[in-house]
C-alpha cells in the first residue's frame, strides 16, 4: 500500500472515530487522577503532608519540653543562689555569735563597761544555759547599784557590743534618801549571750559552695529514626 492509498484509508476512518466521547473520557481520567493526588489520604502528596505534620507536632513537643527544662534550670539556679546567700548569712552569724562563750572574758568586759559609767557591781556570775537547734544560750546575773542615768548609759553600751547580748529581767528599787539630788538604784538584770552550735545547716552550706553543673539539655532530631547507619 503506497502513501496515497494510506492517506485515503485514514480519511475514511477518521470520520468514524468518536473524538468527543474519547476526549471527555480522557479529561475524566485526568480529573480523577488529580482528585486522588489531592484528596486521597494514601496519595504521595498527602502522605508527605502527614509526615510533615507529624514532624511539626514532635518538634513542638520537644520545644515545649526544652522550655520546661530551661525554666526548671532557671528555678534551680535561683534556689542555689538563695542557698548560697543563706550560707553567707550563716557564716556572718557564726562570726557574730561565735562557737563558744569565753565566760571570764565576757565577765571582765562587762565589769569594765560598768566601771566606765560609774556603776557599782555587787556581783556578776554565770547562771543557767539553754539551747536551740542552731545556737546555745548562756545567761549571767548582774547585781548593781547606780543612778538611773548610769544604768541607761550602761545598757546603751551593751547594745553596741560586737557580740550579741540581750538584757532581760531587770528589777530595780530605789535605795538611800529620796531627798538626794540623784536617787540611787539597786537592782538585778540578766545578760544573755549566744554561741553557735553545729547542725545540718553547716553541711548544706558546705555543699552550696561546691560548683555542680546544672541540667544539660539534649534535644533529639525529630526526623532521626534509629541510630547512625
Amino acid at each position: 500500500m503506497d502513501g496515497s492509498q494510506l492517506m485515503e484509508k485514514l480519511r475514511e476512518i477518521l470520520p468514524k472515530i468518536p473524538f468527543l466521547p474519547l476526549t471527555a473520557l480522557y479529561l475524566g481520567y485526568l480529573g480523577y487522577d488529580y482528585y486522588t493526588f489531592i484528596d486521597d489520604p494514601n496519595s504521595a502528596l498527602n502522605q508527605k503532608k502527614a509526615e510533615g505534620e507529624k514532624v511539626k507536632v514532635e518538634t513542638q513537643k520537644l520545644q515545649k519540653k526544652v522550655a520546661e527544662q530551661k525554666e526548671y534550670a532557671s528555678k534551680l539556679e535561683g534556689k542555689r543562689a538563695e542557698i548560697r546567700q543563706m550560707a553567707a548569712d550563716l557564716d556572718a552569724m557564726k562570726g557574730t555569735i561565735g562557737d563558744v562563750v569565753n565566760v571570764p572574758d565576757f565577765m571582765r568586759d562587762h565589769l569594765m563597761e560598768a566601771k566606765k559609767v560609774g556603776m557599782t557591781v555587787l556581783g556578776l556570775k554565770p547562771t543557767d544555759k539553754g539551747r536551740t537547734e542552731y545556737y546555745g544560750i548562756q545567761n549571767f546575773e548582774l547585781n548593781f547599784r547606780s543612778v538611773y542615768m548610769q544604768l541607761m548609759v550602761f545598757l546603751d553600751r551593751v547594745s553596741k557590743s560586737s557580740k550579741i547580748v540581750r538584757v532581760e529581767n531587770i528589777t530595780i528599787k530605789p535605795v538611800g534618801s529620796s531627798l538626794s539630788r540623784y536617787v540611787e538604784l539597786q537592782g538585778t538584770l540578766q545578760l544573755r549571750t549566744y554561741f553557735y552550735m553545729g547542725s545540718n545547716a553547716d553541711q548544706l552550706a558546705a555543699e552550696s559552695r561546691q560548683d555542680t553543673p546544672l541540667l544539660q539539655i539534649k534535644v533529639a532530631d525529630p526526623k532521626a529514626k534509629g541510630g547512625k547507619k
